[in-house]
């Protein structure tokens, strides 16, 4: 009886860090008008990029049925395991509840589906703990306690070159109010429980992006220990600033670096860049 961990693939996890800590992986889909990719296994990151600069169609997305998780549980354990399935807030995408679904179909291994209400490799990180404290023994309870804790957390902030694929995909939530303002206001936005808000307004980019660090450093404890991601979408150098400044100002963070992935660029739009924070109990 072992413990197996799964993510969706909006997680954005590198697929060496899932095969280095067996972590399996839920494909979304992404629509192109006709075409129909499966996200990581169909298309990349770089050609989903790639593909939005010739596609006179915007892309979309669906989540895996109830019978993909199914199909995949079931081929990557073995009854009398435990599943822990980590997954992408249920307030922008019915992926979590797809997974529910299918664990009520297994009845010979036990499986929990977990609502991290984050996005990208907030998704990722207490699954990466996850894999590695069951590796070493640790009680599924105590697992569970402990990313409860890292979910409750979890901090995310994020610059957009423009909010026309937030509200056109219908996932502006809480930052609608920002749709509008006035010329060279940037909104600077967060994950506020499981949705996408402002946290602030400024004027410019700089301005921007100096807001940004602020607010997502504006609570760390030196005494405390911190898992961060710093991500981008066709956007690697402001990626790398962040980061540096990640580790300037925490130098023992477990730091990851990832591009967006279809899922959250469909939404998100390329010049995205964020950080996401999470203390680590």
């Amino acid at each position: 009886m072992a413990v197996r961990i799964f993510v969706d693939s909006s997680s954005d996890i590198t697929p060496e860090l899932a095969a280095e800590l067996n972590i399996h992986v839920v494909p979304l889909t992404i629509h192109f008008g006709d075409m129909v990719y499966k996200d990581r296994i169909d298309i990349t990151p770089a050609l989903f990029y790639e593909q939005i600069r010739k596609s006179k169609t915007p892309p979309n997305t669906s989540q895996p049925s109830p019978g993909e998780f199914l199909k995949i549980y079931e081929e990557h354990s073995s009854p009398g395991d435990t599943i822990l399935s980590f997954h992408i807030s249920s307030k922008l995408s019915g992926t979590y509840q797809s997974a529910v679904l299918a664990s009520k179909q297994i009845t010979d291994r036990t499986v929990h589906v977990i609502d991290t209400f984050s996005v990208s490799m907030g998704v990722a990180i207490p699954a990466v703990y996850a894999a590695r404290w069951a590796a070493t023994g640790v009680a599924v309870t105590e697992i569970l306690s402990r990313c409860a804790k890292m979910i409750a957390s979890t901090r995310i902030y994020f610059l957009v070159d423009t909010l026309e694929y937030l509200q056109r995909n219908g996932r502006i939530g809480k930052a609608q109010a920002v749709v509008g303002s006035l010329l060279n206001i940037k909104p600077v936005l967060c994950m506020d429980d499981g949705e996408v808000a402002a946290a602030d307004r400024v004027r410019g980019k700089v301005q921007a992006k100096a807001r940004l660090v602020d607010l997502a450093f504006s609570d760390v404890k030196q005494a405390r220990k911190y898992a961060c991601a710093v991500m981008d979408a066709v956007n690697p150098q402001e990626r790398d600033a962040l980061a540096s400044i990640t580790k300037e100002r925490l130098p023992e963070v477990d730091l990851y670096q990832a591009p967006l992935g279809p899922v959250v660029g469909t939404h998100a739009g390329p010049g995205t860049v964020g950080i996401i924070i999470t203390e680590v109990e």
